[in-house]
């Protein structure tokens, strides 16, 4: 079992310094991100191959006890982008699950963020759909 968010004891200000953002915007970010974990796993195993039989509730190969530490997990990487290594130490984890955990997290935060709305736009129609949903009318012509 990899570490849970609550043994680093974080003060607010060490909170935003160790993963660049406050308690309050983690506890904002966290139910999308674990609609969006509950849902892969739901659906797929960590290696990402379609899963065959129901996800029991003990999670066999349950490394985070929750979504909240696997965010905690995987801003933490994004934040500090130490070494796979560094980070199976700070974890209690194996480099190889380091590895293939930090791939699959950054997928789903990403899928996290495109449910809050909240990614960059990348095209024009990506950037008249945000417009349209904060301002109705309006649209980007080029």
């Amino acid at each position: 079992m990899a570490r849970q968010k609550k043994d680093f004891k974080l003060s607010p200000s060490k909170m935003l310094g160790t993963i660049s953002i406050t308690e309050e915007e983690f506890q904002i970010l966290l139910p999308f991100f674990e609609e969006c974990y509950l849902y892969y796993f739901k659906r797929y195993t960590i290696t990402g191959k379609v899963r065959e039989r129901y996800l029991s509730s003990n999670g066999n190969n349950k490394l985070f006890e929750s979504a909240e530490d696997a965010l905690f997990f995987i801003l933490f990487y994004i934040k500090t982008y130490p070494t796979e290594e560094s980070m199976a130490l700070t974890f209690s984890m194996t480099q190889p699950q380091v590895n293939q955990w930090k791939q699959v997290l950054q997928q789903i935060l990403k899928e996290s963020f495109e449910k809050m709305e909240v990614l960059p736009a990348r095209t024009t129609k990506d950037l008249n759909k945000l417009f349209h949903h904060f301002f109705c009318s309006f649209q980007l012509v080029i």
